[in-house]
């Protein structure tokens, strides 16, 4: 029972680790994204 529960602690603990990586590596690609977008833009939403 407690063995199953730390297999399941882990598991979510990796994907969470796993969606941080990748929210690191597109973090900057959005941030690009942003600065290209025309200044008008950012006021009209």
């Amino acid at each position: 029972e407690k063995a199953a529960l730390h297999q399941v602690i882990r598991t979510t603990r990796l994907k969470q680790l796993l969606m941080f990586l990748i929210w690191l590596d597109l973090l900057p690609q959005m941030q690009a994204f942003e600065h290209r977008l025309p200044r008008g833009y950012e006021k009209g939403v």
